[in-house]
């Protein structure tokens, strides 16, 4: 799963549509304090055949607005919103018992097991025992993400722990805001598509 970077940045949409294009399965829109207006802007330069593909973290009216996959739930919204059809619902986790406490969600992010890529001082809270534990007892199964540090060397180390798969930020977009280096990114997106696809 690829997540957004926290801010807007010229190109991003075109880069998103791109991804899509080149096989990208699923997007998290995660764009803290954004407004409604903000985000639906941005949607509408998504290309409407990915919209189904999209959660969101935040706004989740639009949802259904434009058809989207599900939504996300994190720390500023512990509540499951009031949303139509039958969208995907997952949710933020930083402990075990986070996890254990969340069952009715779809999917769960577990993070950070790595020292972040993207944000500094952002450390992993996990030790490989106890990693190792939380598989054996099944707190840790497919409908568990890992996230936080993730980079195509640490993909193989994560299915080991029984993780149902990844979430991504920094291995992907990198500094691609500044540099717009679009050859880079995609280099960037087959190396982590083809780790996962090995597993």
């Amino acid at each position: 799963m690829i997540i957004t970077p926290e801010t807007f940045f010229d190109g991003e949409c075109r880069a998103v549509n791109l991804l899509f294009e080149k096989g990208m399965e699923s997007l998290h829109i995660r764009k803290p304090g954004s407004s409604t207006e903000d985000l639906r802007r941005f949607l509408r330069q998504i290309n409407a055949e990915y919209h189904p593909r999209l959660i969101l973290n935040e706004c989740y009216e639009l949802a259904n607005e434009f058809k989207l996959r599900g939504v996300h739930l994190n720390s500023r919204s512990e509540y499951v919103p009031r949303v139509g059809g039958s969208l995907t619902v997952g949710r933020s986790c930083h402990t075990f018992n986070d996890v254990l406490m969340s069952r009715k969600y779809d999917y769960v992010f577990l993070s950070p097991i790595f020292d972040s890529v993207s944000k500094i001082g952002y450390v992993g809270k996990f030790t490989a025992d106890e990693l190792t534990t939380a598989k054996t007892e099944k707190i840790i199964e497919k409908r568990v993400i890992a996230l936080g540090g993730i980079t195509p060397n640490r993909i193989k180390e994560v299915r080991r722990y029984g993780f149902g798969g990844v979430a991504l930020i920094g291995a992907l977009w990198k500094d691609f805001s500044a540099d717009g280096d679009t050859d880079a990114l995609l280099k960037r997106f087959y190396e982590l598509k083809t780790k996962c696809n090995q597993l």
